[in-house]
């Protein structure tokens, strides 16, 4: 969503990402669906669904950047060849609203819904069903904190017996099948 030398702010709305895929022989790929460094996009009302990246990312990388997503759902999607973040792989302060992560991937990787390397906020959403190597639902990367509001959060305790390796809970979260 940006060049070489400038950034961009779209805004994606009611869109379906299905399908997509992205495959580098040589080196590993980022991003199955959307790739995004230094834009700051706005993505409501989407589906990312059945998405695949031969490495990071299974339907969002994104990096340098803040972008928001709301009522959204990611599903499907999956990250392989060691590959994280079978939903997304995230590196700013992302802000995400209203989202469902379920059946996702990185079935040789770290973090089946979410690869973290900034410190997003995660508020009443749902992370639930994803499978990874490592870290099933959630990755952290190198300092690294997303915060936790008002989410259901398969493994995590909830707030009352928070796992701090999900990151900080902002209160209010559970660990409840859905």
């Amino acid at each position: 969503t940006s060049g070489v030398s400038g950034t961009s702010a779209p805004t994606i709305t009611g869109v379906v990402f299905s399908g997509n895929s992205a495959v580098n022989p040589i080196d590993i790929a980022e991003g199955g669906a959307l790739f995004n460094n230094e834009g700051s996009p706005e993505i409501t009302d989407a589906v990312f669904r059945n998405n695949m990246v031969n490495g990071d990312g299974g339907a969002i990388f994104e990096s340098g950047s803040i972008p928001t997503i709301t009522n959204t759902v990611f599903v499907g999607n999956s990250a392989v060849n060691g590959g994280n973040g079978g939903a997304a792989v995230l590196g700013g302060a992302t802000t995400i609203t209203n989202v469902t992560f379920t059946e996702n991937s990185a079935s040789d990787g770290n973090g089946g819904a979410i690869s973290v390397g900034g410190d997003p906020t995660i508020q009443n959403s749902i992370l639930w069903g994803n499978t990874a190597s490592t870290n099933d639902e959630v990755d952290n990367g190198v300092g690294a904190t997303p915060t936790f509001e008002h989410s259901l959060i398969q493994g995590s305790g909830g707030s009352s017996s928070w796992d701090t390796t999900f990151g900080a809970d902002g209160g209010g979260n559970i660990d409840s099948d859905p």
